[in-house]
Parts: structure tokens; C-alpha cells; sequence
């Protein structure tokens, strides 16, 4: 439900879940067991919140894939288009934390999400394209650690 009312197709739909539901079975081959896995979550509501966090990373990917951002200059916050409350308050709270990043990482990793590409970021930061890769990979890595500090 989350991913279908992000306005893409029932295909691409399918193909993020899928992505996410691979993401969940490597990690259980990972860990072990699927006990190990479940550990963590102390409901069936923390687990939705892993998933549909995931699907907003897999389908911010798949919007920048297909080229359906907006550009860089758009307007802050971010422009999420969430379908329930819960959606609201999620979006609300991933633009919080992005806020929270370090300028650079912040730069980075909202250019990502508003579809700019690494070359068109590189020129805009001054930086290398490695460089803005690097900085989008840590942002996204501090990013994943806030919200699982956050669910503790």
C-alpha cells in the first residue's frame, strides 16, 4: 500500500517490494535465522517501520532511476507525497534527521533525492564525482543508523 501511492506503476510497485523483501532474506541468510533477524523489533509495528523505511530508500532509487524528481532548486522540505498519517509523520521525520546531517552530507544526499545527478552535484559542491558519491553513502549510512537508534 505504502509503495503504490508514491505514483508508480503496479510494476515498479511490485519491483520495490521485492527489492525489500531480498533485502530482508539476505539479511536473515546473513544473521542465521529468521529469530535473529526478528530480534530487534519489539512489534509487528517496529518491523513495518524497517520495511517502509527500506521502500523509501528503494524508491527514492527507482524515482532517480526513472528520472521523476524535480529539480535541485526545489523548495525545502523535501517534497514527499505521502499517502496515510503515519507516511506523513515518517517523511516528516526523514526530512528532520536529513536536516541533522553535516552540510556537505546534507548537500549530497538532498541533491540525490531531488534527482540531481553525481556530475551535476560535483560541479555544484566544487568536489570530485567520488567525492560526492562518498559523501552520499555516508549520509545514507548515518541516516540508517539515526533511524534505528530511533526505534530502540
Amino acid at each position: 500500500m505504502y509503495v503504490r501511492g508514491k505514483g508508480l506503476n503496479d510494476d515498479l510497485a511490485r519491483d520495490v517490494v521485492q527489492d525489500v523483501v531480498m533485502s530482508a532474506i539476505l539479511k536473515v541468510q546473513e544473521l542465521g535465522s529468521y529469530e535473529a533477524f526478528l530480534q530487534p523489533f519489539e512489534s509487528v509495528a517496529d518491523f513495518a517501520r524497517w520495511c517502509r523505511t527500506r521502500c523509501h530508500w528503494h524508491l527514492i532509487d527507482t524515482f532517480r532511476y526513472e528520472n521523476r524528481l524535480i529539480g535541485f532548486d526545489a523548495p525545502h522540505p523535501l517534497p514527499f507525497t505521502a499517502a496515510t498519517q503515519e507516511d506523513q509523520t515518517f517523511a516528516h521525520e526523514l526530512d528532520g534527521l536529513i536536516a541533522t546531517l553535516p552540510k556537505r552530507q546534507r548537500t549530497a544526499i538532498e541533491g540525490a533525492l531531488l534527482g540531481c545527478s553525481v556530475k551535476e552535484l560535483a560541479e555544484k559542491m566544487r568536489v570530485s564525482e567520488a567525492t560526492v558519491r562518498s559523501l552520499q553513502r555516508f549520509a545514507r549510512v548515518r541516516l540508517a543508523s539515526m533511524l534505528e537508534e530511533e526505534r530502540r
